[in-house]
């Protein structure tokens, strides 16, 4: 199971990084924003993933008036800890939508802490 774990995450993150120049081009450093913000404020599974890390694999601006500009993400997230000494691990994939005003992230939907 551990290494499907991995070989899964392995895959996605290649796939993320091979295309990662291609989201967002119009909108440079709005992907690494919006991962930075989700790492800060994000979780997962109902509370249970507390500390999810994201990887942005589609974005899509739905909505740019002047320097506001809303983005449609689609994402892997993965959240590996420890909880009283059992290891946990929590990985999906989601989707948020994110506002960003001059570049940065103002709001974020979903869950969050």
């Amino acid at each position: 199971m551990k290494l499907r774990h991995t070989a899964m995450s392995a895959a996605v993150l290649l796939l993320a990084a091979c295309g990662a120049g291609n989201i967002l081009p119009e909108q440079p450093g709005a992907v690494i924003a919006m991962e930075r913000y989700y790492a800060r404020h994000g979780i997962e599974g109902e509370g249970r993933c507390l500390l999810p890390e994201m990887t942005v694999t589609k974005a899509e601006v739905v909505e740019q008036r002047g320097e506001r500009v809303i983005v449609d993400a689609d994402y892997h997230w993965d959240d590996r800890r420890r909880s009283e000494g059992v290891a946990q691990t929590c990985i999906g994939f989601g989707s948020r939508r994110f506002t960003l005003y001059q570049g940065r992230v103002m709001a974020m939907s979903g869950e969050q802490r």
